[in-house]
């Protein structure tokens, strides 16, 4: 089996970034993006301890979480073009995480305008679930891709692989149908209530629960084949799905129970599980490493899995 690491590892130290932008230093786009995630941060506690102008900082707050993620996403881009872009899996995982928080951050902006030009508190379901689903089989393919960076599908060739494979997904669907159907709505619901909503309710723990079993059983199988400094950004990204994954679900209960508003404890998984799949991401950049170009031959692929 080749040693996938050493080949990544490879690239991130002797990777070359090409554009003017991607010449910032980590630091410098680890500082950027946490100026971002503070004020949002900030605007979120805002709406907790000053209720006389919640309004006002409630519409901040839905700006700044579009932004944040977008912004995070940008990064993630040019971080993934250091590995190859697309033309290998490691690239495309980074790439498609990227995809999934800018995307993410197009369907919070049609939220906002709801919010702040159409008055509507709380605009669920409406046009901004566009947006909202649409990342979620882009986060997929990513976490996908870079659990096979990670090692997980050497892993899950064994016995206690497939076990592991098969039992965390049930787990999760079970959790999520129990918390969703039976406490939340009191059992499945007749064809009356069978709506819009009742059908966006569970798309949201549905694709998302696939995210969190790869996430999990890829942490779970792959801790003996990632180490050193992969090992902590990707365990990001994957605790990032896992917050979104409590996030998305929330706000269906919420929702569903009318307890929902913006500012509430809801908001506070979306905004850390953004951060943190952002944070994962500009871990990953290679930018403060030594410049010199990337021979294409040792660029991580699917290819790689054969010794």
């Amino acid at each position: 089996m080749a040693n996938v690491e050493k080949v990544v590892d490879y690239c991130y130290q002797t990777s070359k970034l090409k554009l003017s932008i991607q010449d910032m230093t980590k630091s410098l786009k680890i500082t950027l993006f946490s100026i971002v995630t503070v004020i949002t941060f900030v605007s979120l506690l805002l709406i907790k301890f000053l209720h006389g102008h919640t309004a006002l900082y409630s519409n901040v707050y839905e700006v700044l979480v579009t932004i944040m993620p977008i912004v995070g996403g940008v990064l993630g881009i040019l971080v993934a073009k250091a590995y190859g872009g697309l033309k290998s899996s490691f690239g495309q995982g980074i790439t498609f995480v990227s995809l999934y928080l800018i995307v993410w951050g197009i369907g919070q902006s049609v939220w906002a305008y709801y919010n702040i030009f159409g008055n509507v508190s709380v605009p669920y379901p409406s046009l901004a679930d566009f947006g909202y689903l649409l990342a979620i089989p882009l986060g997929l393919y990513g976490v996908v891709k870079l659990s096979s960076a990670m090692g997980a599908k050497y892993a899950i060739r064994s016995t206690a692989g497939k076990l592991t494979l098969i039992v965390i997904p049930l787990i999760c669907l079970i959790a999520s149908y129990y918390l969703l159907i039976v406490v939340g709505r009191g059992g499945f619901p007749d064809a009356s209530h069978l709506n819009l909503k009742f059908f966006v309710d569970l798309a949201y723990p549905t694709g998302d629960v696939a995210i969190v079993a790869f996430a999990l059983t890829t942490i779970v199988l792959a801790r003996g084949f990632l180490g050193g400094r992969f090992k902590m950004p990707l365990y990001l990204i994957l605790l990032g799905f896992v917050l979104m994954y409590i996030a998305d679900f929330s706000l269906s209960y919420t929702s569903t129970k009318n307890t929902y508003y913006d500012g509430c404890w809801v908001d506070y998984f979306y905004t850390a599980g953004l951060a943190t799949i952002a944070y994962g991401l500009i871990l990953l950049d290679p930018a403060a490493r030594k410049k010199t170009p990337v021979p294409a031959s040792v660029v991580p692929s699917d290819n790689l899995s054969q010794q």
